[in-house]
C-alpha cells in the first residue's frame, strides 16, 4: 500500500487535481440518452495519457458481475458507483506508476513479454498472445513488478 501511494505523491498537485476534475467532469457531462449512443470517450487525462471509458468498462466488468450476483436495488447502485470510482482511481494510479517507470528508463523487451505469457499459459492461465490488450497488460504488469523490485532493493541497500 505504501508503494502505491509513493507513486501518486510524485505528481504535482495540479496534476492530481486535473485527473480528478477530468473524471468528475466526464461523468457529469453526459445524459443517459447520450450515453446510449456513445461508444467511447475520455474519462481522465493523466499527464499525456488518456483513460478511456472502454478501458474502464473492461476493467470493471468482473466486479460488476460479482456485485450483481450479491446485491439488488439501491444497494447495488451504490456499490456499483463505489466500484467505478475505485476502478478509476486504480487506473490513474497505474498510469502514474507506469509513467514513473518510463521516466526512470525501465523498459520490458518483447522477448520478456513472450516468456511471461508462455509461463502464465504453463500455469493454466488462458491468454490470447495475439491480442494486443493481453500483451499490453502483461508488459504493464512486468514493468510495475520491476519498479517495485527496484524500490524494495533500494530500501534494503
Amino acid at each position: 500500500m505504501k508503494n502505491r501511494a509513493c507513486f501518486f505523491t510524485m505528481c504535482s498537485p495540479p496534476l492530481k487535481l486535473c485527473a480528478g476534475f477530468s473524471f468528475c467532469l466526464a461523468m457529469a457531462s453526459i445524459s443517459p440518452a447520450e450515453a446510449a449512443r456513445l461508444e467511447d470517450r475520455i474519462i481522465a487525462v493523466v499527464n499525456k495519457d488518456l483513460i478511456m471509458l472502454s478501458e474502464l468498462k473492461r476493467d470493471l466488468l468482473p466486479e460488476q458481475d460479482r456485485l450483481r450476483k450479491l446485491y439488488r436495488g439501491d444497494e447495488l447502485e451504490r456499490r456499483l458507483k463505489t466500484a467505478e470510482a475505485m476502478a478509476v482511481t486504480k487506473m490513474i494510479e497505474r498510469k502514474l506508476q507506469l509513467q514513473a517507470a518510463q521516466n526512470k528508463g525501465l523498459d520490458i523487451s518483447d522477448q520478456e513479454v513472450v516468456q511471461a505469457v508462455e509461463e502464465m499459459k504453463k500455469q493454466g492461465e488462458r491468454l490470447d498472445s495475439t491480442d494486443p490488450n493481453t500483451t499490453r497488460s502483461v508488459r504493464e504488469q512486468l514493468t510495475l513488478m520491476r519498479v517495485v523490485d527496484r524500490e524494495v532493493r533500494g530500501l534494503i541497500s
